[in-house]
């Protein structure tokens, strides 16, 4: 935490000097809790510069309130997160910042084919992971019938192996720094932890279930299961992952939206609702 602090500091101080010698109109961030953006952030505000937060991960109850003009977030759910910590931290002089929904997502989202055959399933792993649990899990997937092969797909960031397990072709590493998307073009059905990559892979039409133990956050974190749009197969029978359909049905589509904002409106008419927030906060004062 001391470290964490003297960063700040430093950065508050360093970009207070910036911006006095190289003055801007707008700021962006992608991250509203590390050190440096947040002195970015602080440093801009205190020389009257518009900030804007772009959302880069999923957020959670326990996250602060933006201290931003302007939050292009990914989706509704993640608005009233955010909207309802500004409510729980009144005494919090933070701006009454905009929220526009932007996607991150080119495309519209992708529907799920109950009726797919599972011939592939992808494991996307956290950061860190529980070598023992995935093991475990690696070991019984690899019994279900109908299943040739098994992709392990490390956390862009983590340093942790899984040589181990590797059993080519049937049980492979998924490509160094693989897109979600590329990842959900390789398999058919996906296990995950407390990760926002299951949301990529639901809008890219790849049935996802969520396995608890392989990482130290806790059971749903991210309360994808209490929002009813991930299904818990932490003690389920993996024979039953034919079963994945009577899930994401009608009822579940509706669900997810709140997660996709493409699944109710276009990328392009977005883009163009943030670049209107943009323009409107870059404008001259009257």
């Amino acid at each position: 935490m001391s470290l964490q602090l003297l960063l700040g500091t430093a950065a508050i101080a360093f970009y207070d000097l910036e911006f006095d010698n190289a003055p801007c109109r707008l700021v962006v961030v992608a991250n509203d809790h590390s050190p440096i953006p947040t002195a970015v952030i602080f440093a801009a505000r205190h020389h009257g510069i518009g900030t804007v937060y772009r959302q880069h991960a999923p957020v959670a109850p326990e996250f602060l309130p933006l201290p931003v003009d302007l939050a292009l977030l990914y989706d509704a759910v993640s608005c009233d997160i955010y909207r309802q910590a500004a409510h729980n931290h009144p005494a919090l002089e933070y701006p009454k910042n905009k929220m526009v929904v932007l996607s991150p997502y080119r495309e519209s989202g992708r529907p799920i084919d109950p009726g797919a055959p599972i011939k592939t399933v992808g494991i996307s792993l956290p950061l860190s992971w529980d070598a023992a649990a995935l093991a475990k899990l690696v070991n019984q997937m690899k019994k279900v019938a109908g299943v040739e092969g098994i992709v392990l797909r490390r956390h862009p960031a983590s340093h942790q192996s899984v040589d181990g397990l590797l059993d080519p072709p049937r049980i492979i590493a998924g490509t160094p720094g693989q897109s979600a998307e590329a990842f959900a073009s390789a398999i058919d059905l996906a296990v995950i932890p407390n990760s926002g990559i299951g949301m990529e892979l639901l809008h890219f039409g790849v049935p996802t279930l969520y396995r608890d133990g392989l990482d130290t956050l806790g059971y749903d974190a991210y309360g994808f299961l209490a929002a009813g749009v991930l299904p818990d197969w932490t003690h389920r029978d993996l024979s039953e992952l034919d079963r994945f359909g009577d899930f994401f049905d009608a009822q579940w589509r509706q669900r997810f939206a709140r997660f996709d904002a493409t699944q109710t409106s276009t990328p392009e008419a977005m883009r163009w609702d943030a670049k209107q927030a943009i323009e409107v906060l870059m404008a001259p004062p009257a």
